[in-house]
């Protein structure tokens, strides 16, 4: 027990000084991943709203649709980045209202077809931003370039969710953990291993949960008291990820 003890007392001692070392660049990237995403989840409401979406129909159509409803003209390509954040700066008022509460964000999307959820990746918005998204659980097929293009988060796909080779169901469980391209149209070997697929998945969202709780930890330090050893452990590794890949 004393063992232990010593050891949970060098994980706080490290977590300490790991918090303090990464405070600035981690609250920074953080609250960028947070801008983006409201920006993101924004353009996908107006998809959601006012476009229309049609699961065979590119993506980008729905979105041109929603911004003529809107009547928001951007100095940019609608369809890039620089293009779509100023589109949602502009809509964002219009849809979130100027309180922005996230509230709204789950009574859009309780409407949203469930392919338009996991083809915009809107998982990362809701982890981020706090905010609940329907459970629906209906059959998708991916092609190798729809799959690739919801990995582009923040930016909206422009196609279809079947653009491209069609991918094998297992390896479309892999979603959204990014694929070889090189490797999908074969057949996975059947060894059982769609547990370790799903449990990545799972790690990558929990890496976001990680993420939402530092910046919150950030702005507000004395949360720090009522986390768990566990939480402690999970930031400290999410401290040293983030170091190591600043390296």
């Amino acid at each position: 027990m004393v063992q232990i003890s010593r050891r949970i007392e060098r994980i706080e001692e490290t977590l300490a000084v790991e918090r303090e070392k990464m405070r600035k660049p981690l609250t920074e990237h953080l609250q960028n991943s947070r801008a983006l995403a409201r920006d993101h989840a924004t353009a996908v409401s107006a998809i959601v709203l006012a476009g229309q979406p049609q699961i065979e129909e590119p993506l980008g159509q729905a979105w041109a649709r929603a911004l003529q409803h809107y009547d928001v003209d951007v100095s940019s390509d609608p369809g890039s980045l620089k293009g779509q954040v100023e589109a949602a700066q502009r809509l964002i008022s219009k849809i979130v209202g100027y309180d922005r509460k996230t509230s709204r964000l789950t009574e859009i999307f309780k409407t949203a077809p469930g392919w338009l959820l996991r083809f915009t990746a809107m998982q990362f918005d809701a982890a981020i931003l706090d905010f609940r998204l329907p459970h629906k659980s209906e059959s998708i097929k991916w092609g190798t370039a729809g799959y690739e293009e919801s990995q582009q988060w923040p930016l909206l796909p422009s196609g279809t969710m079947a653009d491209g080779d069609p991918v094998p169901d297992k390896q479309a469980r892999l979603w959204p953990i990014p694929l070889n391209v090189t490797e999908q149209a074969k057949p996975p070997p059947d060894d059982g291993n769609e547990i370790e697929a799903d449990s990545s998945a799972d790690a990558y969202l929990d890496l976001l949960e990680d993420s939402k709780l530092a910046l919150d930890l950030a702005e507000n330090p004395q949360m720090e008291n009522d986390l768990s050893r566990y939480r402690r452990l999970r930031l400290l590794r999410l401290f040293e990820r983030f170091s190591n890949s600043a390296e």
